[in-house]
């Protein structure tokens, strides 16, 4: 169960609890959903240290924290992080976890308390998605279960409007790569495919205002569309640029989507020609050209490239440091294999290098 709800709702549904776990990093003093839910009754337990990229060790003191308020519901309010790191506390809240482990250990069952969400960044839809992202000695792990699934969510557009630009920015074009990537992922349904084309219309349409001079109507539409695209990369998962992205986040230091959006720019030429002889594959990148209100591999990419300029922001690598033979070697062997198996055509070595060269 994923269902939205309201500010009412939502107070109706957490009155129910003497104790909750209130997962939140500092955007939540920015906001006034203090006052709209009362989070100052004794009730709420906050818990809000945790950094970016969630540690194994973050995470323990969650499921602890967890426990010790005899929590019987969470409520999660933030970008991705909080989000990831209240699905992984009720994913091993009656399980082990240890600060010697080295992956992720599999919980055999999963505890029925249930999460509240209210995304205060519109880029990852996180709140509708079954997986979350957790670090363990500097590696990225994905855990992935039916039962993360947040059972409520609740969209208040308004909650953008502080976000400074980079963040804000980075975060809806993370939600256009992953409709984008959704869209032609080998996995993908015809429900999916729907939300992905949502998704990708409207950024592509409102990404500028949405940016720069912002309405209520427009803040509605990305978080819709953020939304949707998480809805899509539930069923889908991620395709190459995500696969690649996650080095070149961390190494140089750029916000994910910013990340991801840049690995993108290129591809779309590389699928296009692989694509030559299959019409289904050319059908595909013409439905994402027409969402873009593009009309070739060429124009996406310079779309990409006019969006990322339009936030300020870096679409060239050699602007953040990636250049010469060793660097593209790195980020090439970086690359998750597993998700080069959902892109949909295959990828050789050349063609990922082909991904980071800049022009």
């Amino acid at each position: 169960m994923n269902k939205k709800i309201n500010y009412h709702g939502l107070e109706c549904r957490l009155a129910e609890h003497e104790n909750i776990l209130l997962i939140s990093g500092k955007s939540l003093d920015k906001t006034n959903i203090k006052q709209k839910l009362n989070l100052s009754s004794p009730r709420f337990h906050r818990f809000s240290k945790f950094t970016e990229n969630p540690s194994l060790n973050e995470i323990i003191h969650a499921k602890n924290a967890l426990k010790k308020t005899e929590a019987t519901a969470i409520l999660a309010i933030g970008g991705g992080t909080a989000i990831d790191i209240a699905k992984l506390a009720k994913y091993y809240k009656d399980n082990d976890l240890s600060v010697t482990d080295v992956i992720p250990p599999n919980s055999p069952s999963i505890s029925g308390i249930p999460i509240y969400v209210i995304p205060t960044t519109f880029g990852s839809g996180s709140e509708s998605t079954n997986f979350a992202v957790m670090y363990i000695q500097e590696k990225k792990f994905s855990v992935a279960h039916l039962d993360i699934l947040p059972n409520f969510y609740l969209l208040d557009p308004e909650l953008s409007r502080s976000l400074p630009l980079y963040t804000k920015a980075s975060a809806c074009l993370d939600a256009l790569c992953q409709a984008i990537e959704s869209y032609w992922a080998n996995s993908a349904t015809l429900e999916s495919q729907q939300n992905a084309l949502f998704t990708i219309t409207h950024i592509a349409k409102y990404f500028e205002s949405y940016i720069k001079s912002p309405t209520s109507k427009v803040d509605e539409i990305i978080a819709e569309a953020s939304n949707r695209a998480g809805k899509a990369i539930n069923v889908t998962k991620t395709t190459a640029p995500h696969a690649l992205s996650y080095f070149i986040s961390s190494e140089y230091n750029i916000k994910h989507g910013h990340a991801v959006a840049m690995c993108l720019k290129n591809i779309f030429a590389i699928n296009e020609e692989k694509y030559q002889d299959n019409k289904r594959g050319s059908l595909l990148l013409k439905d994402i050209y027409k969402a873009l209100s593009v009309s070739d591999a060429f124009s996406a990419k310079q779309l990409i490239i006019e969006f990322l300029g339009k936030a300020g922001l870096e679409s060239q690598f050699h602007q953040i440091g990636l250049k010469g033979e060793k660097k593209i070697e790195m980020a090439v062997s970086s690359v998750n294999i597993e998700r080069l198996k959902n892109h949909p055509v295959t990828l050789n070595k050349h063609d990922l290098k082909r991904i980071f060269l800049d022009g």
